[in-house]
């Protein structure tokens, strides 16, 4: 014990240098030799626990030589203070403590008398060195290295928490990354070591490229994938209180409530009417959609889509039935359309359009020879015109050509009819016969058309 506390105390005054001045380049830490280091030469097991790599590139491994030891950020950060002579040291060597700062960088150093512990913060890490007569532990970087010193070496292995916060802890403070061990006992790695591997794997086939699995390994990946599953489905039933057939009970009710509900929003056609929680979700994603611009509203097409268009029997069939039903069943919709219709039939424009559209279609052969085949085949009204019925209408005719208004516009509609289309008129065979037939018609109370 005795001797392993003066070699504390030499080592902690080598460190900081009793104050006397600032400690030479690389003398924070004892020189010490990486496992796979032998006689200067690198062997395998190399230590990848520092980013300054043990030995420098050469073009021959036998020219390679050994760089300084424990070559990291955080060792590097307080030599270059030490060297600076910025770092203050003072305190009791005896109780083993001295605190300092250095460029910015807290470092606190300390030492016991017998020997036990030596602790540092780097850059807001925690550097601790356990020194005894066979052994010594240090922490870089978030990366907690323990050192067994023997006769041949020092044999370093590495202990962290995870390789999350390592990564995350060396971003924060700008230090380059270190591996950390895993939990599956290896290391993790680095974003140099990544791009390495990506490199040395850039234009090679994967060796599993084109195999198939063989029915024990989806066996196996089935398995575990259920196995999976059922821990995560545990877990919920933890979390949410309750056992599983309580759960399934839950899961069928709701399922049964959806299910009427869904029946009852359906239609007679078979579709579904939707809710008003889907019609809020369409009304927000049209607004959305019109506002940038990709729902525009559409042009007329003036009927040329649906030029040349015929229904089938049975779809004209459907069409009136379902217009004769909501005319007899939904009086909204019958005044509507009464109004409407009146609306648009009764102004002059609206006449003359409609008189214009039925004139061209008119003119159209195949419209004319249609028209005129349905009047031929016309069915007579089931009304027994009688002498009686004959009188009355002859009476209201009359008494409506007693009006002067209604005479005079019936005389100009006719006016403009014959001089519309004008009729060749034939000769008569002989005058006496029109002459007979105009006096005849005149002494049974015929009215004439004009002055």
């Amino acid at each position: 014990p005795l001797a392993a506390a003066i070699a504390l105390v030499l080592a902690a005054s080598y460190v900081v240098g009793f104050g006397t001045g600032p400690p030479p380049r690389r003398a924070l830490l004892p020189p010490v030799a990486f496992r796979g280091q032998r006689n200067g030469r690198r062997t395998s097991g190399g230590s990848p626990f520092f980013d300054g790599f043990p030995f420098a590139p050469s073009s021959s491994r036998k020219d390679r030589k050994p760089l300084p030891l424990f070559e990291s950020t955080a060792v590097r950060e307080l030599s270059s203070a030490a060297e600076a002579g910025s770092i203050e040291s003072g305190g009791d060597l005896e109780t083993g403590a001295a605190n300092g700062n250095a460029n910015g960088v807290s470092v606190a150093v300390a030492a016991e008398a017998n020997g036990k512990q030596v602790t540092a913060q780097a850059n807001g890490k925690q550097v601790a060195e356990s020194s005894s007569p066979d052994g010594a532990g240090a922490i870089l970087n978030g990366a907690s290295i323990s050192a067994d010193v023997g006769t041949n070496g020092v044999v370093v292995a590495a202990e962290t928490s995870t390789a999350a916060a390592a990564a995350a802890a060396a971003a924060a403070n700008g230090t380059p990354e270190v591996p950390v061990r895993t939990a599956a006992g290896g290391y993790s790695h680095t974003e140099a070591s990544k791009a390495k591997i990506s490199a040395a794997n850039k234009g090679k086939v994967p060796w599993n490229k084109g195999k198939g699995r063989s029915e024990e390994v989806k066996a196996r990946i089935a398995a575990g994938v259920r196995k999976r599953n059922r821990e995560r489905f545990l877990a919920k039933l933890k979390d949410m209180g309750m056992t599983e057939e309580e759960y399934e009970a839950n899961k069928k009710a709701e399922r049964r409530r959806k299910d009427a509900e869904r029946r009852a929003r359906r239609t007679e056609n078979g579709g579904y009417r939707p809710t008003e929680e889907t019609k809020a979700k369409i009304s927000a994603i049209l607004k959305e959609k019109w506002a940038k611009g990709e729902v525009k509203k559409r042009k007329p097409s003036g009927g040329a889509r649906r030029k040349g268009f015929k229904h089938s029997e049975e779809t004209k069939q459907k069409i009136r039935e379902s217009l004769r039903k909501r005319w007899a069943t939904d009086p909204d919709y019958r005044a509507r359309k009464v109004s409407s219709a009146r609306q648009q039939n009764s102004s002059e424009d609206a006449r003359k359009r409609i008189a214009e559209t039925l004139r061209k279609k008119w003119e159209d052969p195949e419209f004319r020879a249609y028209m005129m085949e349905k009047m031929a085949n016309r069915k007579k009204p089931n009304v027994v015109v009688d002498d009686e019925h004959r009188a009355k209408i002859s009476r209201a005719m009359k008494a409506k050509w007693q009006d002067a208004a209604y005479r005079a516009k019936a005389v100009e509609g006719m006016r403009k009819h014959m001089e519309a289309n004008p009729r060749p008129r034939k000769p008569p065979s002989s005058g006496t016969t029109r002459r007979r037939k105009s006096a005849k018609k005149a002494r049974q109370g015929g009215v004439p058309l004009g002055d």
